[in-house]
């Protein structure tokens, strides 16, 4: 009889603690100037309701080419006793994770999803989208671009080629920069590389012309991108292929 309820209360200690390590993890985000100017620095902040700076980790996508990273601190965050936040009442001590960034293009810049990761689960943060202003406020004219050609599923080691083209106005094709201007990171996974592009093509708006072989299965995805070059702004929209193993 001893036995069954020690093993009852073994289940019930197992299960206890599963569901504590489950709970959901409260983050709160901060963006601090409001009003964001492209060369002067701004912080994103997550304040994570968890008490030991170390323990605290975040996995977030890589920064695109119009974010600089300045400065990362992971520090403490003291919130005064009996104090009630956006949480209610809370812990002490939190931990705070600030990204100092320096913006070098204006206009509308999608940062993440995040992930963050501690000892009592991980919360998920939905992207954060910033509204970036021209230091000068001199005018931005923007081009709109999108992916032609793209099949929705591949199989690994086949070969397939797609263009990145812009509306054909004749100023927007004047303003075309040279195809490298262009070109993304290559994924892991992948063979992707730079096809010529017809004379007659360029005349259509093409920009970017890929040849794509995937070495795997899986899903090959092309973040959305903003490119700027002195006035000009180019909008990449993202790319998504489903990959069948061979």
């Amino acid at each position: 009889m001893n036995k069954k309820l020690f093993f009852l209360f073994a289940i019930f200690i197992l299960f206890f603690s599963y569901v504590w390590g489950q709970s959901d993890l409260k983050v709160s985000v901060r963006i601090n100037p409001e009003i964001i100017i492209t060369g002067e620095s701004f912080t994103l902040t997550f304040i994570v309701d968890y008490p030991i700076p170390e323990d605290v980790s975040i996995i977030m996508p890589p920064f695109s080419g119009a974010l600089v990273l300045d400065r990362f601190l992971r520090t403490p965050h003291i919130v005064s006793a009996g104090r009630q936040t956006s949480f209610g009442q809370t812990s002490l001590v939190q931990t705070s994770l600030e990204f100092r960034l320096i913006p070098y293009i204006s206009g509308r810049i999608v940062l993440g999803p995040f992930s963050v990761v501690t000892p009592n689960g991980t919360s998920e943060i939905e992207a954060v989208v910033l509204n970036i202003r021209s230091e000068k406020g001199e005018q931005i004219f923007t081009r709109s671009l999108r992916w032609e050609g793209i099949p929705l599923r591949i199989t690994a080691g086949e070969r397939v080629t797609f263009v990145l083209r812009m509306q054909t106005d004749i100023n927007n094709l004047q303003s075309a920069r040279p195809s490298s201007f262009f070109m993304p990171e290559v994924p892991q996974g992948v063979i992707l590389s730079q096809s010529q592009i017809t004379a007659q093509e360029r005349e259509r708006g093409v920009v970017l012309k890929l040849t794509l072989i995937p070495l795997s299965g899986g899903e090959f995805f092309l973040p959305e991108r903003i490119l700027q070059h002195e006035n000009l702004r180019f909008e990449i929209p993202e790319l998504r292929i489903s990959i069948n193993n061979r």
